[in-house]
């Protein structure tokens, strides 16, 4: 609902935009990085009224969802490493957020929208997708969708039927195993925003090291608890 709430904002400000340039929706922006950047502050600066106030509670809005954002990554890092790494909690969020923060001083060098566009498309576009779709296999086929269906149906108001089976194990791993498959075929076919080669080089080896390495990893992990065990 937030979502939806948000669509009428983004599009009266795009509105406004093309309508004030002359130009088409279409081209006032690309969207991403530039709708929050750009079209969102020059539509607030042409508020009729207390034009700083707003900008001010909308940057500092924007400062909240990112470490909002940034609970949810460290804190689900950090307790997938405390499962394997027998470490106090703090150090191992220390060493999360250390390491976070040495990844991210790509952003913050000269071609800091340049390389965020292109992790951020690579990123959202495959690696988001492939750890849905592996969700729902460990979900439908692993732990089992019939068994976490009975849980939900135990301890919540909201009943789900045998349909959430059926979405777990068929609809959704067919719809998140499709969607890579096409947007690999287009991004040879159309490499992303016109970049270079090596740009979108560095998109591929990001989406396969990534994968690669969360294999190896729990790999090793997994050998190093059978041992200690």
């Amino acid at each position: 609902m937030t979502s939806f709430v948000a669509g009428f904002a983004v599009f009266s400000a795009l509105g406004y935009l093309a309508h004030t340039n002359g130009v088409a929706v279409t081209e006032v922006v690309k969207g991403g990085i530039e709708l929050v950047f750009v079209a969102y502050p020059a539509a607030i600066s042409a508020m009729p009224l207390l034009p700083e106030v707003f900008g001010i509670m909308f940057f500092l809005m924007i400062v909240m969802l990112g470490i909002d954002s940034a609970f949810s990554m460290v804190d689900s890092t950090s307790c997938a490493l405390q499962d394997y790494i027998k470490i106090p909690p703090l150090l191992t969020t220390a060493i999360v957020c250390i390491v976070g923060f040495i990844g991210s001083m790509l952003f913050a060098s000269g071609g800091d929208l340049y390389w965020l566009d292109i992790v951020d498309h690579y990123v959202w576009y495959y690696l988001v997708i492939i750890v849905g779709l592996l969700e729902a296999l460990a979900i439908g086929y692993v732990y089992g969708a019939d068994k976490l269906r009975e849980y939900f149906n135990q301890t919540t108001d909201l009943k789900v039927g045998k349909w959430w089976d059926i979405m777990i194990k068929y609809i959704t791993p067919a719809i998140l195993g499709l969607l890579p498959i096409y947007y690999i075929y287009d991004g040879i076919v159309h490499p992303y925003g016109g970049y270079e080669f090596i740009p979108t080089l560095a998109g591929w080896m990001i989406v396969i090291g990534t994968i690669v390495a969360a294999f190896v990893t729990a790999r090793i992990m997994r050998n190093k608890n059978q041992n200690n065990n």
